[in-house]
C-alpha cells in the first residue's frame, strides 16, 4: 500500500495567475489560496509582466488566461 504523504512532507505548489482581468485574478487567488498545498506565488496582467514573475518567482504551475494579448 503506498504511503500518503503528511501535511508535514507535501510540498506546497507555487502558481503564478495570468490574467487581465483584476476580478478573475482576484476571484483565482481566494480559490487557489483556500488550499492547503497551493501558494499563489504571483499574479500579471500581462505577458511581459508574467515573463519576469517566470524568472523570479520560478513557479511550479501558470493559470493563464487562453485570450490573453501578447502585445
Amino acid at each position: 500500500m503506498a504511503k500518503r504523504a503528511t501535511n508535514a512532507t507535501r510540498k506546497t505548489a507555487k502558481v503564478l495567475i495570468i490574467d487581465d482581468h483584476p476580478a478573475v485574478r482576484e476571484a483565482l487567488a481566494t480559490q487557489i489560496s483556500r488550499q492547503s498545498d497551493l501558494e499563489v506565488c504571483g499574479e500579471a496582467d500581462d505577458l511581459a509582466d508574467a515573463l519576469k514573475l517566470f524568472e523570479t518567482k520560478k513557479p511550479d504551475v501558470a493559470v493563464i488566461d487562453i485570450s490573453l494579448k501578447t502585445s
